[in-house]
C-alpha cells in the first residue's frame, strides 16, 4: 500500500505565508481602526453641531412663542374687541356709515401696528372682517392674499376655533420663507363668542432664524411635525432647489449625497417645538482634513503592505540562502572519509546561520578535542575550578574586620570615628546581603540614616539633613536601595557642586495628606551629630554597636490606631537646594539621548526595579520646586502575601 507523500513547505514559503497573513491581519486591523475613527468623528461632529444649534433653536422657538403671544394679545385686546364689536352691531342694524366703519378699521390696525412694532420678524399683518374685507399693515414688506388664499386662511382659522394656526405662506405670497400665523377674533362680550374677523401675521423666517444661521454655517430646513419640510434657510447656492433629503430620524444623523456632493445631515426634534430642524453641512468642508488623512493612511497602508510583501520575499530568499547551503553541507558530512569532523569554512552573512556555523564548528572542535585529549581537558577543568574557588573573597571577612576595628576605635575613645565605622559596617552588611529584594520603608530609611552619618562627618556644617517618615508608611514594602542612591545623588550633584551649605530633605508620605508622625531635622551645630535616629536595618543590634532609641517608639497607642487600615499610593521624596538639574532629565535617560554618569545604582535602574514591583504607571519624577531639586518615587502598597508568594519578601 502506497503512502501519500507528505507535503513539506520550504522556509521561503513559510516566511511568505507568514508575511501575507500578517499583512492581511494588519491591513484589516488598520482599516477597521480607520473606520471606527471615522464613525467616532461623525458622532463627535454630530454632538458638536447639536450643541451649537440647540441654544439658537431654543431662542427661535421662544421668538415664535413671543409672536403667538403678540397675536393673542391683539385678538383679546379691548380696542380690537370693541372696534370689531361695533362693526358687528352696525352690520346687524344695517345703519353703518363709512366714517364709523373706517374709524373701527383704523382702531384695529393701530392696535395691531402698535403690538407688532417691537418684533422685526413680523413684516406684515392683515385684518379680515366678517365679510372678508381686508385691511393690511405693512412693516417692511407688503403682502396681499388672493381671494382664494384669503378664504383658505379664514376657513382654517375659524375651524381652529380660537387657536392659532400656522400655514405655509410661500405660495400664497410669492416670497420665500414666509410663515403665516392666523387667529379668529371671537366676541368675548357676554361670552357670545361670535365671529368678528381674523387677524393674520406674516412672519419672515430668514429674519427670525438669523441667530440660528449665525451659530453654524450650514443649510437649515424647518418643517412641521409631519416632516413636510418647506422652509430652507441659508441656502445661498440653491442646493435644495431641485433636491429632496432623507430625514435621518429623530435626533439622528447620516451622510447623504445631494446634487453630486456629500452632505452631513443632523436632525434636532423635540415634541414641544414648533418645527423639526435639519442641518446640512458640506461633508468635504467639514471633514476635509480628516478625509485627507484617511486617504493618506490608506495609500500608505497599501503601498507599505505591497513593499513589505516584495521585500519579505526577497529577504526570505537572501536570509535562507546561507541556511540552505549549510544544510547541503551537513548532508555531505557522513560521506566524508575522515577520522575527524570537518569544519564549515564557507563565508556566512546571516546571523542565525552564522550562529549555526559557529555552533557546528564548535561542536566539531569539541568532538575532535574530546577524541584526542579527553582526560587532559577534564583535569584542566578541575584545576581551573579549584583556582576560581581559591580566588574568591568572603565579603563577610571584611564586615567582621570592620566590627573589630569599631571596638578598637571606640575603646580608644574616638567616638566619631567609631560611629562612622559602625555605619559603614551596617551599610556593607546590607550591600552584600542578596537575600532581600523588598524591605520595609523603615529599614530603607535606616540604611539612608547610616549613609548620612558617614557623609555628615565628612562635610560637617556644609550638610544639613532632615528625614520625615510618616508613621503609616513604616511597614510598606520597597525595593532595597531605592532611597539611598537618591540621597547619594543629592550629595554628588547637589552638595559637591556648591560652596554654600546644602540642605537635603528625605520624606516618605502618602499621596493623601496625612500629618507626619516623625519630623527630624539636623541641628546645624558644629559638632557633627545627626538629628535622626540610627537603628540596625534588621531591627537588631549588631556586634559591638549600641542601638539608638527611635523617636516614634514612645508614641501612644491611640495615634497608631488612627493610621488608615488600607494604604494608597505613597511618595518617597529626596530634595536638595543644589543646582537645577538638566531639563527633562528622566525623559532623556529613558530615550537614551543622555547617557547616565557614575558607577552606582542609576535612576533608570531604580525605576526599572520600582516598575517591576508596582507596575508600569509607577516610577521616578524629577522637577524643580522653588530653590529645591525634587526627586520623587511613586509607589503603592504591596500585600505581604504577594511578596511571600513571589519569594521577594525582605
Amino acid at each position: 500500500m502506497k503512502h501519500k507523500k507528505q507535503k513539506r513547505w520550504s522556509m521561503v514559503q513559510k516566511v511568505a505565508a507568514t508575511l501575507v497573513i500578517t499583512l492581511l491581519l494588519c491591513s484589516c486591523g488598520g482599516l477597521f481602526s480607520l473606520y471606527r475613527l471615522e464613525q467616532y468623528n461623525l458622532e463627535y461632529i454630530y454632538e458638536l453641531i447639536g450643541e451649537l444649534i440647540d441654544s439658537s433653536i431654543e431662542n427661535l422657538e421662544d421668538n415664535l412663542d413671543s409672536i403667538q403671544t403678540i397675536l393673542y394679545n391683539v385678538v383679546l385686546s379691548d380696542d380690537v374687541q370693541n372696534a370689531a364689536g361695533n362693526l358687528l352691531e352696525a352690520e346687524q342694524e344695517g345703519t353703518v356709515s363709512g366714517s364709523e366703519k373706517n374709524s373701527s378699521y383704523n382702531t384695529i390696525t393701530d392696535c395691531i401696528q402698535k403690538n407688532i412694532r417691537s418684533d422685526n420678524s413680523i413684516v406684515c399683518a392683515s385684518f379680515f372682517d366678517r365679510s372678508n374685507s381686508c385691511r393690511s399693515i405693512a412693516m417692511t414688506h407688503y403682502y396681499q392674499l388672493s381671494e382664494e388664499d384669503a378664504g383658505t386662511v379664514i376657513d382654517e382659522a375659524v375651524a381652529a376655533s380660537g387657536s392659532i394656526i400656522l400655514l405655509d405662506g410661500t405660495e400664497m405670497t410669492g416670497a420665500e420663507n414666509v410663515l403665516i400665523m392666523a387667529m379668529e377674533i371671537k366676541e368675548k362680550k357676554n361670552l357670545s363668542l361670535t365671529h368678528l374677523g381674523v387677524i393674520v401675521f406674516f412672519v419672515d423666517l430668514d429674519t427670525l432664524g438669523t441667530e440660528l444661521t449665525e451659530s453654524h454655517d450650514g443649510i437649515y430646513v424647518l418643517g412641521d411635525i409631519e416632516k413636510n419640510y418647506y422652509y430652507v434657510l441659508n441656502d445661498e447656492e440653491g442646493v435644495l432647489d431641485s433636491a429632496t433629503i432623507t430625514v435621518p430620524g429623530q435626533n439622528g444623523f447620516h451622510v447623504e449625497k445631494i446634487c453630486g456632493e456629500a452632505y452631513f445631515l443632523v436632525e434636532r426634534t423635540q415634541a414641544y417645538d414648533t418645527f423639526s430642524y435639519v442641518v446640512l453641512t458640506n461633508y468635504a468642508e467639514l471633514f476635509n482634513g480628516t478625509q485627507s488623512t484617511y486617504r493618506f493612511y490608506m495609500i500608505l497602508l497599501i503601498i507599505s503592505s505591497a513593499l513589505a510583501l516584495i521585500a519579505g520575499m526577497v529577504f526570505a530568499q537572501w536570509i535562507t540562502k546561507d541556511i540552505r547551503q549549510f544544510i547541503h553541507y551537513i548532508q555531505r558530512v557522513p560521506d566524508a572519509n575522515s577520522d575527524q569532523l570537518p569544519l564549515y569554512e564557507k563565508e556566512v552573512h546571516d546571523r542565525d546561520a552564522y550562529e549555526l556555523k559557529s555552533a557546528f564548528n564548535q561542536m566539531s572542535h569539541n568532538f575532535n578535542e574530546l577524541i584526542r585529549d579527553n582526560y587532559a581537558n577534564q583535569l584542566l577543568i578541575k584545576e581551573t575550578q579549584l583556582q576560581a574557588l581559591q580566588s574568591q573573597m568572603n565579603p563577610h571577612f571584611l564586615y567582621n574586620a570592620l566590627n573589630s576595628v569599631y571596638w578598637m576605635v571606640k575603646t580608644a575613645g574616638h567616638k566619631n570615628a567609631a560611629e562612622m565605622i559602625s555605619s559603614l559596617s551596617i551599610m556593607l552588611k546590607e550591600t552584600i546581603s542578596n537575600q532581600e529584594f523588598l524591605i520595609t520603608v523603615e529599614k530603607e530609611i535606616s540604611i539612608v540614616s547610616h549613609y548620612f552619618v558617614i557623609q555628615k562627618y565628612r562635610y560637617e556644617d556644609r550638610l544639613n539633613v532632615s528625614i520625615d517618615l510618616a508613621d503609616d508608611c513604616r511597614s510598606l514594602q520597597i525595593p532595597k536601595f531605592t532611597i539611598q542612591p537618591l540621597a547619594e545623588n543629592a550629595i554628588n550633584y547637589g552638595l559637591e557642586q556648591m560652596l554654600e551649605p546644602c540642605t537635603i530633605e528625605v520624606r516618605v508620605y502618602r499621596e493623601e495628606p496625612v500629618p507626619p508622625s516623625i519630623r527630624e531635622e539636623a541641628d546645624g551645630e558644629a559638632e557633627p551629630e545627626m538629628s535622626f535616629s540610627l537603628r540596625q536595618a534588621d531591627g537588631e543590634t549588631g556586634s559591638g554597636m549600641s542601638p539608638v532609641q527611635n523617636p516614634t517608639d514612645g508614641q501612644t497607642e491611640s495615634k497608631k490606631k488612627n493610621a488608615p487600615e488600607r494604604a494608597l499610593d505613597y511618595i518617597c521624596e529626596v530634595r536638595n537646594n543644589g543646582p537645577e538639574p538638566e531639563e527633562k532629565l528622566m525623559e532623556k535617560l529613558r530615550s537614551g539621548t543622555l547617557l547616565p554618569r557614575g558607577n552606582g545604582i542609576g535612576l533608570l535602574n531604580i525605576e526599572k526595579r520600582v516598575r517591576s514591583v508596582f507596575g508600569e504607571e509607577y516610577g521616578i519624577r524629577i522637577f524643580r520646586e522653588g530653590k529645591f531639586t525634587v526627586v520623587q518615587v511613586r509607589m503603592r502598597q504591596v500585600p505581604l502575601e504577594e511578596n511571600k508568594d513571589s519569594g521577594r519578601q525582605g
